[in-house]
């Protein structure tokens, strides 16, 4: 009997000192396998192309596109070619044509329509609801009030050419007396923002 006690002993001393060389390995692979997931779990933090960025829109430009830019410069300065409304190239004979109508390739500029005359940028069209606002934060989707609050004194408020229910909200700057920041409104929303030099920015048909 003195034997068989001595044999499970022996073994419990051994299991004890099997389990205490075992238990550093499991925590070292656990460790090991936690540091991998880690290091391979995609970020979370959006990159710089999927990144919602904010453009400024102002009564001479948008982003870094100015009127009276030729196409290639405007090209030039958003790195990103212009094309067709359509996603075309655009055609040759830009130089001849009083009105034509071209967007940038970039979806940093989604929503951003460019009115050329004779190949130069003289009005840009925000039509879509994104990250194009004024430099006072204000974009498609915001209110009226908003916008007669933020350009008290400066703003002129007329009726929409074909809407019943639309406004349109004239801003002159006061130091670019010859530009225009106009918010066309429906229901008291901003739909749609044109910026740009007279005469071509006070186009309600557009080149129609």
């Amino acid at each position: 009997m003195t034997e068989s006690i001595n044999q499970r002993l022996f073994l419990s001393a051994t299991s004890v000192a099997q389990l205490a060389r075992t238990v550093p390995m499991l925590i070292g692979i656990l460790l090991a396998s936690t540091i991998a997931a880690c290091t391979n779990t995609p970020s979370s933090t959006p990159t710089p192309s999927t990144q919602a960025q904010s453009v400024e829109l102002r009564a001479d430009g948008v982003g870094a596109i100015a009127i009276g830019m030729t196409v290639n410069d405007a090209s030039t300065a958003i790195a990103s070619p212009l094309q067709t409304l359509q996603g075309e190239p655009l055609p040759k004979n830009l130089a001849d044509q009083s009105c034509y109508y071209a967007k940038p390739q970039t979806l940093m500029l989604k929503g951003v329509e460019l009115m050329l005359n004779q190949g130069k940028v003289v009005r840009a069209d925000i039509v879509d609801e994104g990250g194009i606002k004024t430099a006072v934060g204000l974009g498609v989707g915001a209110s009226q009030a908003e916008v007669e609050k933020a350009y008290a004194g400066t703003t002129q408020v007329m009726p929409d050419k074909y809407l019943q229910n639309g406004k349109n909200l004239v801003v002159t700057p006061a130091n670019q007396p010859n530009y225009r920041i106009i918010f066309e409104t429906e229901n008291d929303r901003v739909t749609a923002i044109r910026v740009g030099r007279t005469p071509e920015v006070e186009l309600v048909e557009r080149c129609g």
